[in-house]
């Protein structure tokens, strides 16, 4: 996987949805689970970042900047609630500016985490396990469609 941008359309990724910040500014190497934010400093370049637990708006200003300051490719909010307009209450415009600036992806996913680990590590890794992965969710895709050509020739396409 090259970037955050391609990674998203990784098979088991698809309860992630980008917030703010760059989705193309880092090469993905690698995936990490943290517990605690206030280790984000020390993770490797091009890693993302999956945060265990919500992150209040000030300490989640920190958090951006400690990322971006690694170089990593994206923090992954879990947990957290929703403002009307669809986005994390806890997302402030400091954290946003500080995405940008620092060119790391803010994300937001739900559901299992682990799951959500070992396809991104998957995905990274490009082994036999991810091309068979893609394979399975072509094939649930093309499935899904059968009986309109169009259809079924964009999702082979994407496939």
């Amino acid at each position: 996987m090259a970037n955050i941008l391609e990674l998203l359309s990784a098979p088991g990724l698809d309860a992630v949805r980008p917030l703010v910040g760059p989705l193309d500014a880092v090469e993905v190497t690698g995936v990490r689970l943290e517990a605690r934010p206030d280790r984000l400093a020390a993770i490797p370049a091009g890693t993302v970042a999956v945060l265990l637990a919500p992150v209040p708006g000030h300490l989640l200003d920190v958090a951006v900047r400690d990322a971006a300051a690694a170089g990593a490719a994206a923090l992954v909010l879990t947990g957290v609630t929703e403002a009307p307009h669809g986005l994390p209450a806890e997302v402030t415009a400091t954290a946003r500016a500080l995405a940008e600036r620092g060119r790391v992806a803010v994300l937001y996913a739900d559901g299992d985490l682990a799951a959500l680990v070992v396809a991104v590590e998957r995905a990274v890794a490009g082994s036999a396990a991810d091309a068979l992965a893609r394979v399975a969710a072509a094939a649930r895709e093309v499935t899904a469609v059968a009986g309109d050509p169009g259809r079924v020739a964009a999702a082979g396409g994407r496939a």
